[in-house]
């Protein structure tokens, strides 16, 4: 675990688990912050972390924090510009380099 690998249209059972343990972590930090934390709170924070996969980022530590800086990044950018939806479209959900 930590290196990266190539995405390949799925998620194996150990990037499910991954995932999984990443969102848990990750959502208990950005709820904990949050005044009020909702399901479409949620769903773009798993898809910062699903982002990050596919990126092929396989270290723990660094999902979390790169996941949660991104959802932060356009949660701020919604509430500032208005967005309605808390899901980002696909090609919002990367953060420019």
């Amino acid at each position: 675990m930590g290196q990266s690998k190539p995405f390949n249209d799925a998620f194996d059972p150990e990037q499910i688990s991954l995932l999984e343990s990443v969102l848990s972590h990750a959502w208990s930090i950005v709820s904990f912050n949050d005044k009020e934390p909702d399901d479409e709170a949620r769903e773009l924070l798993a898809l910062c972390i699903v982002t990050e996969m596919r990126a092929g980022e396989t270290n723990y530590v660094k999902l979390v924090n790169q996941s949660i800086v991104q959802f932060r990044a356009l949660r701020f950018h919604r509430l500032k510009y208005g967005r309605a939806s808390a899901v980002p479209d696909s090609d919002e959900a990367k953060l420019p380099d």
